[in-house]
């Protein structure tokens, strides 16, 4: 009884696993694709159907987890897998990509240009750059009026100087003539160091008058070594028939010596 009970038991379980469907668990396609191996279980003993799509592939080889089929060519795609169990014909599928990708395509053509982004931070202050040469150098004597009297002895007098260092000047004087009667009343500037005239006023002549005349003079001046002083000087002497007791007067408004970068 017991030898029975055994038997009945083994042939259920023999019967038990044909009825079910095969599971697929993954499908290997060669390249290039003239195979494919299917793994996976149940696939039976007897020989198995396999199908890719709606064409039958010829089995090479079999076991009950392992399928070789020969596989004739496909477009490039995805297909449904099938394989049915020789013995019950109970059926199992998986979605196979099959083919291969074809070579990279030539580039596509530059995209616009993008917007441009925002400005960065301002740099670090560059260094400072090397000294320039010197520019004109003006020496001033005060713009105050300063009168002066001249005697009325053809002696000259020095009205205002300017001591200057080496260097070319342009050298101006403005100032006024104060006449009282008639005289020969000349100004000049001149170089205490070398006695070069630098410029002098015309020698006015006049008959028992008193005005008031202004004068400018101007020139140029190099010292070329040291440092020389520019004079500037005015003389009063006498015309025939005035009285020796005239007094003149000379008010100096500036005196000046601008100092040249080109030797004139």
């Amino acid at each position: 009884m017991k030898n029975i009970v055994i038997l009945f038991a083994a042939s259920v379980a023999v019967l038990a696993q044909p009825n079910a469907a095969p599971q697929i668990n993954a499908a290997t396609v060669g390249n290039p694709p003239t195979q494919i191996i299917v793994t996976g279980t149940r696939f039976g003993n007897a020989a198995p159907l396999v199908a890719v799509g709606d064409r039958d592939l010829v089995v090479l080889s079999h076991s009950d987890s392992v399928i070789v089929a020969a596989l004739p060519s496909f477009s490039p795609g995805t297909y449904a897998l099938r394989v049915a169990n020789g013995q019950n014909h109970q059926t199992g599928s998986l979605a196979v990509a099959i083919g291969s990708a074809g070579l990279q395509g030539p580039a596509g053509p530059q995209g616009p240009q993008g917007t441009p982004g925002a400005p960065g931070p301002a740099g670090p202050q560059g260094a400072a750059g090397v000294q320039g040469p010197p520019g004109p150098v003006d020496v001033f004597v005060s713009e105050t009026e300063g009168v002066v009297s001249v005697p009325f002895n053809g002696v000259p007098v020095v009205v205002r100087s300017l001591t200057l260092p080496q260097g070319s000047y342009f050298i101006t004087a403005r100032f006024d003539e104060y006449h009282v009667g008639s005289s020969v009343f000349p100004c000049r500037i001149v170089s205490a160091q070398t006695g070069r005239l630098v410029d002098g006023n015309p020698v006015p002549i006049v008959d028992n008058t008193i005005f008031i005349e202004r004068m400018s003079l101007q020139g140029y001046l190099v010292v070329a070594a040291g440092v020389d002083t520019v004079r500037l000087e005015c003389v009063r002497v006498a015309q025939i028939g005035t009285t020796a007791d005239l007094v003149g007067r000379s008010g100096l408004y500036a005196i000046r010596a601008s100092q040249l970068t080109i030797q004139p």
